[in-house]
């Protein structure tokens, strides 16, 4: 379901879906992609307890990028399955429960 409605956000702003998969088995579950090249990248996760482990997956793939240089992404967040409210965490990184998009 979320990444439906990714999907249909992805359509509005011109942008692409896509996911992240590389040799060493570092992924990433949502990438949108605008041709500008501005990309966001998002883990979704079921329950917040994984938000630690999410989190530290979307920097290393983040920092391989900036290595290659790529452009450093418009932001990074983790879906999680169920929660009332989206916030920012300390590290900049953006937590949105799935069931308030479009809310």
């Amino acid at each position: 379901m979320c990444l439906r409605d990714l999907a249909v956000y992805a359509d509005s702003i011109s942008a692409t879906l896509n996911h992240y998969r590389d040799d060493s088995g570092l992924d990433v579950d949502a990438v949108l992609a605008k041709p500008s090249g501005a990309w966001a990248g998002i883990e979704i996760k079921w329950n917040a307890e994984a938000e630690d482990a999410a989190a530290t997956s979307l920097l290393r793939p983040r920092d391989k990028m900036a290595a290659g240089g790529q452009k450093e992404p418009a932001f990074l967040a983790i879906m999680v399955g169920l929660g009332e409210f989206a916030n920012v965490g300390t590290d900049g990184g953006v937590v949105i429960p799935c069931d308030t998009l479009g809310a």
